[in-house]
C-alpha cells in the first residue's frame, strides 16, 4: 500500500472518529412570568440556540407552556435589537387574540444565561435563559470503534513489512 493512500485512510479514519463524538448545540429554554395589560402571563420556550436576531411570531403550538390570564395565548416574539433601531432595549411581546403585551429587558438579556429582570415598571417580568433538556447524541457504536483501529493497525504492520 503506499503511503498516500495510507495517508488518505488515516485521514477519513480521523474525521470519522471527530465526527462522531463531536456534540451539538445544547437547546435553550426561555422561562417568563410577568405582568402586562393587569393580566398575569408565563410561558416556557425551547429554542434551538441562543436568540440573538429577531424570532418574528413564534405560535403558541410552538412553546412548550403558554398562559394569559383569561386569554388564549396566540404568540410569543423576541426582538434583541428592540422595536425600530438598536437603541431600544430587546423587546419580548406575548400576544391573546386580542391583545399584546411587550417587556423590555437589560441589553443582551436574550443571549445571556441567567434570570433578568424587565427594565420598566410599568410591564414588569422575569425572563430565565438556561440550557434546556440536552437532545440525544448517539455513542459511536464500540464495534465500529474497534473494527476502524483494528483495520489501522493490519495496515501499519503491512506498511513496515
Amino acid at each position: 500500500m503506499t503511503k498516500s493512500v495510507f495517508a488518505g485512510f488515516a485521514g477519513a479514519c480521523v474525521l470519522l472518529a471527530l465526527s462522531a463524538v463531536c456534540a451539538q448545540a445544547a437547546p435553550v429554554k426561555y422561562s417568563f412570568t410577568g405582568i402586562g395589560l393587569y393580566r398575569a402571563m408565563s410561558f416556557t420556550y425551547d429554542a434551538p440556540d441562543l436568540i440573538t436576531a429577531d424570532t418574528g411570531e413564534i405560535p403558541a403550538a410552538a412553546l412548550t407552556a403558554c398562559f394569559i390570564a383569561g386569554h388564549a395565548c396566540e404568540s410569543i416574539r423576541f426582538e434583541p435589537a428592540g422595536p425600530g433601531d438598536s437603541a431600544h432595549h430587546p423587546q419580548l411581546t406575548v400576544k391573546s387574540a386580542t391583545f399584546g403585551a411587550s417587556f423590555y429587558f437589560p441589553f443582551d438579556a436574550f443571549e445571556t444565561l441567567g434570570t433578568h429582570e424587565a427594565v420598566y415598571d410599568f410591564a414588569p417580568g422575569t425572563l430565565s435563559v438556561g440550557e434546556g433538556a440536552a437532545a440525544a447524541v448517539p455513542e459511536p457504536a464500540l464495534g465500529g470503534v474497534v473494527a476502524v483501529f483494528g483495520l489501522l493497525l493490519v495496515l501499519l504492520g503491512r506498511q513496515r513489512s
